[in-house]
């Protein structure tokens, strides 16, 4: 066996358990809403995210492009694996880091970090800033803010929606109005007596009894469906489908992330000419792990997202995971672009916690998590760059 494959292998592992730290550590981005609204219990939750990062997986291919051949020129020969094996426990360092303090951070940017750091440190290694800037830095600060205002939007509209079915339900003012005739005081002419009350033929309705019939079955049933009890329900069975959306997407983005790993492994390990291509035991290996690695869970970084940036409930839950999900197709199916989950979902949240007040959003907390999302990049490559003065020696 050639040092070369020796090489390769060792990334392909190192990859595989970065993927598995990835599965455990950002499985609260999918399933922490509906879990913390009781939607899911946390087993369910957990396995309908393994299932949907296993099918979001084979979506991933642009994200996985991008990762494998535009954001770092590695140097030649073993030299290039010993970068990427670096870059890559940087990574796992960071997330096992986070995940100890239950601080949501991205995975994704662990892994840019990673990889940025090491080949910085490498000679002939290249960053492409250009792209790096484009693909992850301009994402990293737009997709946040896009899903904190989306968040805002979604649940203004969810709202506005139930408080007019609550007007609806409201029934209409009582309006007493009857039909009269003269009654003369005596036989023959003569002034008109008091009108008095023409009373309809037994058995026969009104017209006004009629509409008042089929309205207040309408408003009757509208009461019912505006109520807590009925709307919590409503909304926590919403939430199985939005949760399901968010597992896919998340497959999307991070299992693609390893797969574009892998890919540039054997790319500059010489068994393959393409760092486009990515063979289909690629797709099962990444998306197996991946999702082994969500059902092992990742209870401390749930408890942050799902009650201690805000407390959600059914219907605010649903507005966040449907706002994510969506961000993370169209960057991943339209622009190939690498965002962060973490970051998408967390700012969501933040979004609709503020429409009942901002005072509601629990912003030290917020604090802490923005600031592990601002050191996540060069910690992970700080760690990368010690990673890499170990390992140099064995490439």
């Amino acid at each position: 066996m050639s040092a070369e494959l020796i090489a390769v292998i060792a990334v392909i592992v190192v990859a595989m358990v970065f993927d598995y730290t990835n599965g455990f550590h950002d499985a609260a981005n999918a399933i922490a809403t509906s879990v913390s609204t009781r939607a899911l219990t946390p087993r369910a939750a957990l396995l309908i995210a393994a299932i949907g990062n296993f099918i979001g997986a084979h979506f991933g291919a642009k994200v996985a492009t991008t990762v494998g051949g535009g954001l770092v020129t590695l140097p030649t020969g073993l030299a290039s694996l010993g970068v990427v094996f670096a870059g890559v426990l940087g990574a796992i360092a960071w997330n096992l880091l986070t995940w100890y303090f239950g601080i949501p951070s991205s995975s994704s940017h662990a892994l840019f970090g990673g990889l940025v750091g090491a080949t910085l440190f490498a000679a002939g290694g290249q960053v492409q800033w250009a792209n790096i800037g484009q693909k992850v830095l301009v994402p990293m600060v737009v997709s946040p803010l896009v899903g904190f205002i989306l968040g805002a939007l979604v649940m203004f509209l969810l709202l506005w929606a139930i408080k007019g079915l609550a007007v609806l339900a409201r029934p209409p003012m009582p309006v007493a109005v009857e039909a009269r005739v003269p009654v003369a005081v005596g036989v023959g002419a003569g002034p008109a007596g008091p009108a008095e009350p023409i009373s309809p033929a037994p058995g026969v309705a009104t017209m006004p009894a009629l509409r008042r019939g089929f309205g207040s079955r309408v408003r009757e049933r509208l009461h019912h469906i505006v109520q807590p009890g009925p709307l919590n329900r409503f909304f926590r069975w919403a939430q199985a489908f939005s949760a399901t959306a968010m597992a896919v997407g998340h497959g999307m983005q991070d299992a693609a992330k390893t797969m574009g790993i892998v890919v540039l492994a054997l790319y500059t390990g010489g068994i393959q000419d393409s760092t486009t291509e990515i063979p289909e035991w690629v797709y099962y290996t990444s998306a197996t792990v991946l999702a082994v690695g969500t059902y092992a869970g990742g209870w401390r970084v749930i408890r942050t997202l799902g009650r201690r940036i805000i407390h959600l409930g059914p219907p605010e839950g649903f507005a966040a995971e449907t706002v994510a999900s969506s961000v993370l197709y169209y960057n991943a199916l339209v622009l190939g672009a690498p965002i962060s989950t973490t970051h998408t979902i967390t700012s969501a949240i933040m979004g609709v916690g503020a429409t009942k007040k901002l005072s509601a959003v629990r912003w030290g907390v917020a604090g802490n998590i923005l600031l592990a999302w601002i050191l996540t990049f060069p910690g992970a490559a700080a760690i990368a760059v010690v990673a890499y003065i170990l390992v140099r020696p064995l490439f």
